[in-house]
């Protein structure tokens, strides 16, 4: 009964781990967010480095891995993106995992920070978590671990807090955008995804909104 009881526990416990609809992402509407900067994956990366090397590789070919254990679980990044209207920007990302990660309750949580530059415009940082569980329980643990074939191409909104509405935080830092705040969300598509070969096709865009600046000049 022991050995049973334990059995049926632990099928339990990775069956409500797999399906827990409470570790999904938090608000993810986009419709309100009027600003949209779009970028592919891996091409859009000028650097990508990270301390594992199987599913995303760095880039460019031969820069050095983060391993040192400070900093070996972080991935850091400069990624070219364009706006709706083919205009540039240019960002460097940095994620860390969260202290925040529990699987039962709310997911693999990755504290996630954005600097954004968009030429003639102004720069602003986002600050945010991002909950990846769902894109790990879909690839990693699905097709690499279970041997399943990937259900795509699937759509993905990572953003997961840090504003109490569920969405990143954005904040102005200068130009157009100096001392203002807004929302930000991050949504990904996956059109493959094999044992193999790692992600295939990855699409993404971040979308974000500004307050109005007031008459005083103040966001």
């Amino acid at each position: 009964m022991l050995i049973a009881g334990a059995i049926v526990g632990a099928v339990a416990g990775a069956a409500l781990i797999f399906a827990n609809p409470l570790i999904g992402p938090g608000d993810g509407r986009i419709d309100d967010l009027d600003r949209a900067l779009r970028y592919d994956l891996p091409e859009a990366a000028i650097v990508l480095t990270h301390s594992q090397p199987a599913f995303v590789p760095v880039r460019p070919d031969g820069v050095e891995e983060l391993w040192e254990r400070t900093v070996r679980k972080s991935a850091l990044g400069l990624i070219r993106l364009s706006s709706s209207d083919g205009s540039p920007a240019i960002a460097s990302r940095v994620l860390v995992p969260s202290e925040r990660t529990e699987l039962l309750t709310a997911g693999v949580i990755v504290d996630d920070v954005w600097l954004v530059t968009l030429p003639g415009e102004g720069s602003l940082y986002v600050l945010g978590e991002s909950n990846v569980w769902p894109v790990a329980k879909d690839t990693l643990v699905s097709v690499s671990l279970l041997r399943r074939a990937f259900r795509g191409p699937r759509d993905y909104v990572a953003t997961a807090g840090l504003a109490p509405d569920g969405r990143a935080l954005v904040v102005g830092a200068t130009g157009e955008f100096a001392n203002r705040e807004g929302r930000a969300v991050e949504r990904y598509r996956i059109e493959s995804f094999t044992r193999d070969k790692g992600f295939g096709g990855v699409s993404a865009e971040l979308r974000f909104v500004l307050d109005p600046l007031q008459a005083d000049g103040a966001g």
